[in-house]
C-alpha cells in the first residue's frame, strides 16, 4: 500500500512516524522539499497512491 505525506513541516517532526508506518509494510512517500508541491508534482506522485 503507498501512502503519500503531503504536509511540508511532515519531514521535520514525522520522521518517527514514516519508519513505524515503513515497519508495518507500507510504502511511505512524504514531502521533503519544504514547499508545497505544485499541481502537476500533486498530480504525479497521488496517482497511484491508496492513502493521502
Amino acid at each position: 500500500m503507498k501512502v503519500l505525506i503531503t504536509p511540508r513541516g511532515f519531514a521535520n517532526y514525522g520522521l518517527d512516524q514514516v519508519e513505524r508506518m515503513k515497519s508495518k509494510g507500507l510504502d511511505v512517500h512524504y514531502n521533503a522539499t519544504g514547499k508545497a508541491y505544485t499541481h502537476e508534482e500533486f498530480k504525479a506522485l497521488s496517482k497511484d497512491a491508496d492513502a493521502i
